[in-house]
């Protein structure tokens, strides 16, 4: 007897849950380059400062994982701190 086309449904797995991604987070994400491209000077020299110093920080603590966060936020503090006096 030939198989049927149909398939049984008895075996059948719970369905699989897919992230969707919406227009909007496409959309930010294809102009986070361009954006950071288009930054004026001080703030994108700002950026590169804080970028050095929280990966100096980073390897100062031996290249250890789950701090970038704080790093950076010392960073950031630090080098705000030196262009507000």
């Amino acid at each position: 007897m030939p198989k049927s086309k149909t398939s049984d449904t008895s075996q059948t797995s719970a369905p699989v849950r897919r992230r969707r991604v919406t227009a909007h987070k496409k959309a930010v994400a294809a102009a986070e380059p361009a954006a950071i491209n288009s930054m004026p000077s001080d703030l994108a020299n700002l950026r590169d400062e804080i970028e050095r110093l929280a990966y100096s920080y980073w390897e100062q603590r031996g290249h250890g994982h789950g701090s970038d966060f704080d790093d950076w936020a010392r960073a950031e503090r630090e080098v705000i701190a030196r262009q507000s006096r």
